[in-house]
């Protein structure tokens, strides 16, 4: 080859300048060095594609979602599975970070990136792909701003950009400023929350929040930010992905990737359903939306004359109640919900008093159903001095009950509460609801629910309370649904279901009160009078 002239390595000088100006300016002009390796066949191409199923197409969607990350200081994301989302996002940084501190136009004076995962491999995958991406890479671009700090969780370019992984199985971050921050699967994050909370006042006001996820309940810090019923999180811009706005998903595709799941992991993971939960619902034989559902104010309102009753689950700062009344057609009408996130049991005992003196007038009984385990021995006792979960509940003069023992008459409060001889199983707790809710032979429905004052419990009515998938099921003789959102309400309600058909029982029995006694142990209550 002979050497090149003058003009030449002018041009080319020129060229290779201009190349550089572009990448540092233009995401979209970098990308076209971004190679990927396909993980199934090892086959190297551009990210994004230029070809899906063999036609020349544009990735759309993905221009518009970085748009609008350029446009808006706190997005956040509710999309599908596989949709690019997070790998452009991961780019962004890339791109951000290689061209940042070296002067030129268009490029960040300096930039720092965290990726907040589920977990640390999740965390240590997402930079391994960085680091495969920069090695593939033309030389000229690598040797620009080579990558000086290449450890699992940390990127360092030569110039100062940086990208950083973290876990957020653990509280983590929260020492750190940084540019751009992402939450990955935010919904499955334990610490999302805690971490938003800390990290948000350390990107400024010109910093960046990108937060990402398929749906995972209702009750975790990603639905509070997508649904902002409080309007607490308002300044995010809000961004819905579909499945079909990427450009592979088409008829054919759809039919397999439905044949290959569950109804339940397609709705949650492609139909971006808040409501779904895998495996089959608990009650889909029973449960009928038509039937269990009202909303009809008239006949869920308070029914003078009949006691209120209240069934608790105590999970560990996820406390539940379930509220309602049994009518004069002996429906049980279930009328309200109420639950705490991140919450200790006696300040959510203090905060469901309160809205109980606004759901009820004055002088309202009230009928208590508890799980067994409330009256078990703490290890050691509580910093108010209380034994178990009951005398937290109840035994505390702020806790404002009045109900220092089983029963104070004059306040009008009953408590029907498990016994000390065992908690109820499982399958006969679901089987008393299922008694509940099932159509009678009267054509009524036994369990009404109001569809404003029990959304939650619905939901896990018509998917989100199921058993697990097949592939995790351990032992198929003793199979139980899924601890998850749902579960803290439909244990409450178990505990009403449950305890109900001991009070029908006692009050219709001309037992002996000794027999009554007997009774209530067997069944794993004992009932205040």
């Amino acid at each position: 080859m002979s050497e090149l002239t003058t003009e030449q390595q002018r041009l080319l000088e020129s060229n290779y300048r201009a190349n550089v100006l572009m990448c540092a300016s233009d995401f979209w002009w970098w990308r076209q060095y971004v190679k990927t390796r396909d993980e199934e066949n090892k086959r190297i191409r551009t990210f994004p594609p230029k070809v899906w199923k063999g036609e020349f197409r544009t990735s759309t969607y993905l221009r518009d979602f970085y748009n609008e990350i350029d446009n808006h200081q706190l997005t956040v994301v509710l999309k599908p599975r596989r949709m690019l989302v997070t790998w452009l996002c991961l780019m962004r940084f890339m791109h951000k970070a290689q061209f940042a501190g070296m002067g030129l136009p268009g490029a960040d004076e300096a930039f720092s990136a965290a990726v907040m995962s589920v977990d640390e491999d999740s965390a240590k995958y997402f930079l391994d792909k960085i680091y495969s991406v920069y090695d593939l890479m033309p030389d000229w671009l690598k040797e620009l701003n080579p990558v000086v700090v290449r450890n699992a969780l940390h990127c360092k370019f030569k110039h100062g950009g940086e990208i950083k992984g973290f876990s957020l199985k653990q509280s983590g971050a929260l020492g750190y400023g940084f540019s751009e921050v992402l939450f990955d699967e935010a919904a499955f994050q334990m610490f999302a929350r805690t971490t938003f909370e800390g990290t948000r006042p350390t990107i400024g006001s010109t910093g960046k929040m990108i937060v990402v996820s398929t749906p995972n309940g209702l009750r975790n810090w990603f639905a509070e930010v997508w649904k902002n019923r409080e309007n607490q999180y308002a300044e995010f811009f809000r961004i819905e992905l579909f499945y079909n706005q990427h450009p592979d998903r088409d008829k054919e595709w759809l039919a397999k990737i439905r044949a290959s799941m569950s109804r339940q992991a397609f709705a949650r993971q492609y139909l971006k359903s808040f409501s779904s939960a895998a495996g089959n619902p608990v009650f889909q034989n029973e449960y009928d939306e038509t039937a269990n559902e009202s909303d009809n104010e008239k006949f869920l309102a308070y029914i003078p004359g009949k006691p209120v009753l209240i069934g608790w689950d105590l999970g560990y700062l996820s406390p539940a109640a379930v509220v309602g009344q049994m009518n004069h057609k002996d429906q049980f009408i279930g009328q309200h919900e109420f639950f705490g996130v991140e919450e200790d049991i006696h300040n959510f005992g203090v905060r469901l008093k309160e809205q109980l003196a606004a759901w009820y007038p004055p002088g309202t009984t009230y009928i208590h159903f508890i799980p067994h385990d409330a009256r078990m021995s703490y290890k050691t006792q509580s910093k108010h001095g209380h034994r178990n979960d009951y005398q937290t509940l109840f035994a505390t003069p702020s806790a404002k009950w009045q109900l220092p023992s089983d029963v104070v008459s004059e306040a009008g409060i009953y408590c029907g509460e498990s016994a000390y001889n065992g908690k109820v199983a499982i399958n006969d707790r679901l089987g008393a609801v299922r008694t509940m809710i099932r159509l009678r032979q009267d054509k009524r429905a036994g369990g009404v629910f109001s569809r404003k004052g029990c959304p939650e419990l619905i939901q896990g009515f018509r998917a989100g309370y199921a058993y697990p998938e097949a592939d995790k099921v351990h032992d198929p003789g003793r199979l139980e649904p899924d601890k998850g959102d749902y579960s803290h309400l439909h244990d409450a309600l178990q505990m009403i279901a449950t305890g109900y058909q001991v009070i029908r029982y006692m009050q219709k029995s001309k037992e002996k009160t000794t027999d009554r006694e007997s009774m209530a142990k067997r069944s794993g209550y004992r009932i205040g009078t």
